[in-house]
């Protein structure tokens, strides 16, 4: 198929229905995207406070602390599941 002066190319009114939505779809979501991108920039950066940093990093310690106390319990248990199964 060779395209040129003479090629006739046959779409339906319904084709070409869908390809102007489509069209407008994608515009008014890049409009839409855009405009959007641009109020975030004039937003304000979020701002950490010491006091905020503090307690989520005491969070962070304690949880840590937490799973410590929680993995030596389970050896524990684990120990003491072993000492029956191998009669020691």
């Amino acid at each position: 198929m060779e395209i040129g002066k003479n090629t006739k190319i046959r779409l339906s009114l319904e084709s070409f229905v869908s390809i102007g939505a489509t069209i407008a779809i994608v515009v008014t979501m890049y409009l839409s995207l855009k405009s959007e991108i641009a109020i975030a920039k004039e937003l304000p950066k979020p701002v950490i406070s010491a006091k905020e940093y503090e307690l989520h990093d005491q969070l962070i310690k304690n949880t840590i602390i937490q799973t410590q106390e929680d993995i030596k319990k389970m050896q524990k248990t684990l120990d003491r599941i072993e000492d029956k199964i191998y009669n020691r």
